[in-house]
């Protein structure tokens, strides 16, 4: 069964992943679209914007499909999606026709965010480079088992005697 979940947390971590940096690279590739979009939504510094939020993606969807500072990118996902569900999805705004469709993005952004708070929360998963990087940490000696004193032993021993013959007395 443990084979089956790590397979299982890999798979949902690549698939995860890959929506994020599939949809960083679309928006550098249109990068102009995404600048007009970023200033018709009154985001201040629309350039400095548009970036961090496609860095953010990228890099972030990339360290999720590699394992590596998993939580620190699903983090930064996660600020990122809140940032842009505030800016780009708020139906609470619009009328009913445009509302239905933000409303839509809003919970697929949301379900994103549960997504990567459960990766967070459960960890990446035997297939990741953090786990495989902490397995080559050289490990301290284990410490010694404490010695009980023979004084200890002896009481222990007496009491399970008189354990064994108060019990043979009562049979």
């Amino acid at each position: 069964m443990k084979f089956v979940s790590s397979i299982g947390m890999f798979l949902g971590r690549v698939l995860l992943s890959l929506y994020f940096v599939w949809s960083g690279v679309t928006k550098l590739l249109t990068f102009h679209d995404q600048l007009l979009s970023f200033s018709a939504a009154g985001v201040p510094v629309p350039k400095l914007f548009a970036t961090l939020f496609i860095l953010i993606q990228i890099l972030g969807g990339t360290s999720l499909f590699l394992g590596y500072r998993y939580k620190l990118g699903a983090f930064l996902i996660i600020l990122s999606r809140i940032w842009g569900v505030i800016y780009f999805h708020d139906f609470w705004n619009l009328d009913d026709a445009a509302a239905d469709m933000q409303k839509m993005y809003f919970l697929q952004n949301l379900a994103l965010i549960g997504g990567l708070l459960y990766v967070i929360s459960t960890g990446a998963g035997a297939c990741a480079y953090d786990r495989k990087a902490k397995s080559h940490v050289t490990r301290e000696e284990p410490s010694e088992p404490e010695v009980i004193e023979d004084v200890e032993v002896v009481e222990i021993q007496q009491s399970v005697v008189e354990i064994e013959s108060a019990d043979s007395e009562l049979k």
